[in-house]
């Protein structure tokens, strides 16, 4: 059952989430709790991040659950009957964060900009074509539908993280023509599918101001304070899984980070990129990378918090022995320091700011907090995509 579950999410994402509901106009209008009788304007601001529109979570063990954002769904079955006009296809973007522009970035790096299809687009394109000149242009999707999904998949990750050139220190007005185009799906050829409008649906100019600062802790401040740190401890989590090696499968011991942004909102706007060292009679055995993204659909799915933001990571611990539970002596000397670090938080978009603060916890507090999060049944089989990882 775990494989068949894994399956579905493989398919899901290989088609890059763009796959038909059966559900007619009608069925919508009674499932959305009145999202139908909403204006678009009053529509607009109800609609998820981009790429958050679908929860796939996993349960209990053998159990998948797939569940789509309403206004996700309500939005979707508009845009078969209704045009956007400019300010609102501009706020939609900016909304989902479909485009999404720091407006501090540090000097000693490449300007970069995000880019993402939100789901009830379908198979589209957005295109943005920078008026400086020295800058490259940026898109994200795919206008024919791939029947692999690796290399798709490979291009829209890379559309995340978007390398366009160097900004001089100071301010500057950013102005980009953008385009969004609707492509031709595989099921296009399908008499029962219905059809979607394709080719360019909108084309307009957004304008974005960026202040080029000294450095990256001015572009994300870095924050600290012991309420926020509570916050960063209580998403902590530590176990044991089976990990497939060239030798065959072994149990390994884990810790993972997974934020409750349902419970406590502020870890939504705060970029968690941390160093862990495993500590055995305080001194260092290893030390691990663990960022809280969503940037792998596949790996979120990992995530047992509830809300439309979630945010997951995980690294194995080598030298923390497999048995360890079974010995609490043992399980006395071993603990864990963490540090928050400006590591990659300019590709942590959802995050204004970052966590810079410092701890350290016994492990048998990560193994508790586990269990308490899980449940019985765990987290069901942790998964990402390989590139990704």
């Amino acid at each position: 059952m775990r494989f068949a579950c894994f399956i579905v999410a493989i398919m899901y994402l290989c088609l890059g989430g763009v796959v038909e509901d059966d559900v007619s106009d009608g069925e919508a209008g009674e499932q959305d709790t009145g999202l139908g009788q909403k204006s678009m304007d009053e529509l607009l601001p109800l609609l998820p991040p981009a790429d958050t529109e679908v929860s796939i979570r996993f349960r209990e063990p053998g159990s998948l659950e797939d569940r789509e954002h309403p206004a996700s769904v309500e939005m979707e079955r508009r845009l078969k009957k209704e045009t956007l006009s400019d300010e609102q296809w501009r706020f939609v973007l900016l909304h989902t964060r479909s485009i999404c522009v720091r407006p501090k970035w540090p000097a000693d790096e490449p300007f970069a900009i995000s880019m993402a299809v939100p789901r009830w687009l379908g198979l589209a394109q957005i295109r943005a074509e920078p008026r400086d000149g020295t800058l490259s242009s940026a898109k994200v999707g795919e206008l024919i539908q791939s029947f692999s999904g690796t290399f798709p998949a490979m291009r829209y990750r890379d559309a995340k993280y978007q390398m366009l050139g160097r900004l001089e220190p100071g301010r500057h007005t950013l102005v980009f023509d953008v385009a969004v185009e609707r492509g031709r799906s595989i099921w296009a050829l399908d008499p029962d599918m219905p059809e979607e409008e394709e080719g360019v649906i909108w084309e307009g100019t957004m304008t974005f101001e960026v202040e080029v600062v000294e450095t990256v802790d001015l572009a994300v401040p870095p924050v600290s304070d012991p309420e926020l740190d509570a916050a960063v401890r209580a998403s902590l989590g530590a176990g044991l899984r089976e990990w497939h090696t060239n030798e065959g499968p072994r149990m390994t011991a884990f810790v993972n980070l997974d934020p409750d942004i349902a419970r406590i909102p502020v870890l939504g706007r705060t970029a968690l990129s941390l160093t862990v060292d495993l500590l055995h009679d305080d001194v260092v055995q290893e030390s691990r990378r663990i960022i809280a993204s969503r940037w792998d659909t596949l790996s979120v799915t990992s995530s047992v918090s509830d809300g439309p933001l979630r945010l997951y990571g995980s690294t194995n611990l080598g030298t923390l022995p497999a048995g360890i539970e079974d010995d609490e002596s043992e399980l006395a000397r071993w603990s864990i320091r963490v540090q928050g670090t400006p590591y990659r938080v300019l590709a942590l978009w959802d995050a204004d700011q970052r966590w810079a603060g410092e701890f350290t916890v016994p492990i048998s507090e990560l193994l508790r907090q586990e269990k308490e999060r899980v449940g019985p049944g765990g987290r069901g089989p942790e998964m990402s995509t390989p590139f990704m990882r």
